[in-house]
């Protein structure tokens, strides 16, 4: 669901204020919008490649591996978004 799609299905079920598209608007993007999760909150699913955030190296990615868990160096990560569709349509 595109954010349009997320508000137009808001927009034909309530009555709702220019305001209030913003903050569904806003809703969308921080739901769908990939962000760092805490090592200490969650760890990635085994597989799958994420971006890891290292506290000495910095950014990285990498494919998730048992060990990463026991490496304290490693604090956040999150998931790749998703690559480009062909023809570079969204």
């Amino acid at each position: 669901m595109t954010r349009e799609e997320f508000i137009n299905w808001f927009e034909e079920r309530f009555a709702i204020t220019k305001n209030d598209i913003y903050e569904f608007g806003q809703l969308y993007d921080e739901v769908t919008k990939p962000h760092w999760i805490s090592v200490e909150d969650e760890l990635p699913p085994k597989d799958g490649r994420y971006l890891f955030y290292d506290e000495f190296l910095g950014p990285r990615v990498s494919a998730y591996y048992v060990e990463c868990t026991l490496v304290k160096e490693i604090t956040h990560w999150m998931p790749l978004p998703q690559p480009p569709k062909e023809g570079g349509e969204e």
